[in-house]
């Protein structure tokens, strides 16, 4: 009498943990481009990002002079005037760098090891990082319509990056509640193997 085995692979896999985790691996790159991009604010002929500003002409333009039609200068970039609020901002958007791949790294040790305890340490990182980006996100805007660079360059108006920026903010938020969700159950991979009598 010969001995046949079959072996059966399950893979379970619950589909909030995964999402939230694909969440959190699409907001990596969000962040990075919100963070490299020039475009947080516009005002006029003036665009500024976390590292860079563009203007043509002078950065403040003096309210005495009346602006001629003639051509305007070409817009050229420079480095960010090194200002208090400017380098919040740009530490709260690198901490939420930081906290976005952490957390993708205590996520993936955590399915490793099956260890439930750290889809919710990694929710707890995504959650700092959603409070810092939130700071940084309040303080951008505000900050910059009261600098002297707005006034008398007409209205102003929200650049993609910063859009990008709230993107990221929703898919953080959204990657560390998922994680929260299904605590009791486990992603797990299973084998069994059934033998029979041929």
């Amino acid at each position: 009498m010969a001995t046949t085995s079959t072996t059966v692979t399950t893979t379970v896999v619950k589909p909030l943990r995964l999402i939230g985790f694909i969440s959190t691996c699409i907001a990596v790159p969000l962040m990075l481009a919100c963070c490299i991009g020039d475009r947080w604010m516009q005002a006029g002929s003036f665009y500024m990002g976390l590292w860079t500003e563009c203007y043509n002409g002078t950065r403040v333009r003096d309210p005495n002079v009346t602006p001629t039609p003639t051509p305007q200068p070409e817009i050229r970039c420079y480095s960010a005037v090194e200002e208090a609020w400017l380098l919040a901002v740009r530490a709260f958007v690198i901490l939420t760098i930081i906290c976005n791949i952490a957390a993708i790294v205590i996520v993936i040790v955590g399915y490793v090891i099956k260890q439930p305890l750290f889809y919710r340490i990694g929710s707890i990182t995504l959650f700092s990082g959603c409070l810092f980006l939130l700071l940084a996100v309040i303080i951008f805007p505000s900050m910059f319509m009261q600098s002297e660079v707005v006034y008398y360059r007409g209205s102003w108006e929200l650049g993609w990056c910063y859009g990008v920026a709230w993107g990221g903010f929703c898919f953080l938020l959204a990657g560390g509640i998922l994680l929260l969700c299904d605590e009791n159950k486990e992603i797990y991979h299973d084998e069994r193997v059934y033998y029979s009598e041929a």
